[in-house]
């Protein structure tokens, strides 16, 4: 994977644990609920890091049943990661 690929997961992984113990330190046990959120962010995206190594491209329904993640989660996580989603229907990442 590339340097930007690889800044991209690492960004969105960082966000989202810093989210979620900002949650939990400002709201305590009251932002346990949206820390958890944000903790299984940072798991998925980390996942998906796994699954897409360089030069692979994959089609929605093989991503979920490789990753155990619904669309509902992956599209917008792929998207904030900056993979590409391309004219044949394939997710892939950039460069």
């Amino acid at each position: 994977m590339g340097m930007l690929p690889n800044a991209a997961w690492d960004s969105v992984k960082k966000l989202a644990c810093h989210a979620s113990a900002v949650y939990s330190e400002k709201l305590g046990g009251a932002g346990s609920e949206r820390a958890k959120g944000f903790d299984q962010l940072a798991r998925d995206s980390m996942q998906l890091k796994k699954f897409f190594r360089p030069g692979r491209k994959a089609r929605i329904d093989e991503i979920e049943t490789e990753t155990n993640l619904s669309r509902e989660v992956l599209r917008p996580l792929m998207k904030l990661a900056g993979l590409i989603h391309e004219r044949d229907c394939h997710w892939t990442l950039p460069g």
